[in-house]
C-alpha cells in the first residue's frame, strides 16, 4: 500500500474502524432511545420479502456503478481513453478511506493515489476530483434544498420541528450554496486565504503558526481549483451537466433504498414522505465531523423521520439503512483497496492519451496536495 503511505496506516485504519463502529452503535442506541423503541432486529427477516431484499442490494450495486460513472465524466475529460473501471476503483476505495479517517481526510488523497496507479498524474486527478466535488455539491444543494422546503412548508413534520432542527435544515441549504459559489468564483476565496495566512504570520506564536498553515493549505486548494476551472475553459457545460444529473439521481436512488428499508419495517406511506427528509439528512451528513457520518447518521433518524416511520422503529431503521448504504460500502471499498494497492497485486498501468496542450499549460500550476473528498 505504498501509494497511500502517510495517508492510511494499519494502526490508523484499525483506530478509524473502531471509532466508526463505536459511534455507529452509540448512534443506533440513541435513535432507539429517542424513539422509545427497542433496538432489536428480531422479526425483520420475516417481514422483509426476498424480492425486497434483492431490490435493496440491487440499489446498492447501482449506487457504486453510478458513483464511478460520475467521476468518470471528469476523468475522461482530463485523461481521454481512460477505462471506466479505473474511475470505478477510485470511487470504491473512498467508500473505505472516508469512514476510517477524521472528516474523511484520507478520501481525496486515496483517490488521487488510485488514479496515479493507472497513469493519471496528480494534477489531472486533482482537477477531476475538484470539479466532481462541485457537481456533487450543486446536486446536494438542489435536491436537499427542495427537500428542506418541503419539510418547512409542505409537510406535517414542519410543525414538530423545533428551533434547532430548523437551524440545521437552514444550514444544510446554506453551506453547500456558499461552497459552490466560492469554488465557481475562487478569487474572493484566494484573497481571504492570503489575508488569513498573513494574519497568522503577524500574530506569531503557536496559534499564529496554525493559522498561517491553514491559510497556506487553503491557498493551495484555491490554486488547484482555479487550475481545474481554467483547464476546461468553455467546455465545462456538458461534463458538469452529466455530473450534476448523476449526482441528483444518486440522491433519489438512495432515498429509494431508505424507502424500501422503511417498507420492511411496516411503513405504508409514499416515496416522497421518505425522500424529502432523507435529502436533508444527506446534506447534513456530507459535512459531518465524524468519520463517514457515523453516529450522527443513526441518531438523526428519529429527528427527521420520527413522525414518519412506525413508532419504535427508528433504531432498527438506522441499523438496516446504514448497513446497506454505508457498512456494506466499507467492506467493498476495503476489498478494492487491497486489490489496487496489495503487495502481490500490482495492476498494470493503463496508458492514457496525452492531455491537450492547452490543458497541459493550465495544469502546470496545480500542485499535488489534499483535496476535498467528493
Amino acid at each position: 500500500m505504498e501509494a497511500t503511505k502517510g495517508r492510511l496506516r494499519p494502526g490508523g485504519v484499525a483506530f478509524g474502524l473502531a471509532a466508526f463502529a463505536a459511534l455507529a452503535a452509540l448512534g443506533a442506541l440513541a435513535a432507539g432511545w429517542l424513539d422509545g423503541g427497542r433496538l432489536t432486529l428480531a422479526g425483520i427477516t420475516r417481514r422483509a420479502p426476498v424480492p425486497l431484499v434483492i431490490a435493496v442490494l440491487g440499489l446498492a450495486v447501482l449506487d457504486y456503478a453510478l458513483g464511478g460513472l460520475r467521476l468518470h465524466v471528469w476523468v475522461r475529460r482530463f485523461a481521454p481513453g481512460t477505462p471506466y473501471s479505473v474511475s470505478l476503483r477510485a470511487y470504491l476505495v473512498t467508500l473505505f478511506a472516508g469512514p476510517v479517517s477524521p472528516m474523511s481526510a484520507a478520501s481525496g488523497p486515496t483517490q488521487v493515489a488510485t488514479l496515479a496507479r493507472y497513469g493519471i498524474g496528480p494534477a489531472r486527478a486533482l482537477a477531476a476530483l475538484l470539479l466532481n466535488y462541485i457537481g456533487i455539491l450543486t446536486a446536494l444543494l438542489t435536491v436537499g434544498g427542495l427537500g428542506g422546503l418541503f419539510l418547512l412548508r409542505g409537510s406535517g413534520l414542519a410543525v414538530s420541528l423545533g428551533g434547532l432542527e430548523r437551524s440545521l435544515v437552514a444550514a444544510a441549504v446554506a453551506i453547500p450554496f456558499l461552497l459552490v459559489v466560492a469554488l465557481a468564483n475562487p478569487r474572493p476565496l484566494h484573497a481571504f486565504a492570503l489575508s488569513f495566512g498573513g494574519g497568522g504570520v503577524r500574530l506569531g506564536g503557536r496559534i499564529g503558526s496554525v493559522l498561517s498553515g491553514a491559510g497556506t493549505r487553503l491557498e493551495r486548494g484555491v490554486a488547484e481549483d482555479r487550475a481545474a476551472l481554467a483547464t476546461l475553459r468553455g467546455e465545462w457545460k456538458s461534463p458538469f451537466l452529466g455530473s450534476f444529473s448523476i449526482s441528483a439521481f444518486m440522491l433519489l436512488e438512495r432515498a429509494a433504498t431508505a424507502f424500501l428499508v422503511a417498507r420492511a419495517l411496516g411503513f405504508e406511506g409514499g416515496y416522497g414522505q421518505i425522500a424529502a427528509p432523507h435529502a436533508v439528512q444527506q446534506l447534513l451528513l456530507y459535512f459531518s465531523p465524524t468519520p463517514g457520518g457515523s453516529g450522527l447518521a443513526e441518531a438523526s433518524v428519529p429527528i427527521l423521520l420520527g413522525g414518519i416511520l412506525p413508532a419504535g422503529a427508528s433504531g432498527q431503521f438506522a441499523l438496516l439503512w446504514r448497513a446497506v448504504t454505508s457498512y456494506l460500502g466499507i467492506a467493498v471499498g476495503a476489498v478494492t483497496l487491497a486489490l489496487v494497492f496489495g503487495p502481490r497485486l500490482t495492476p498494470a498501468r493503463e496508458r492514457s492519451p496525452a492531455v491537450r496542450p492547452s490543458a497541459r499549460r493550465s495544469l502546470r500550476t496545480a500542485r499535488p496536495g489534499g483535496t476535498a473528498s467528493p
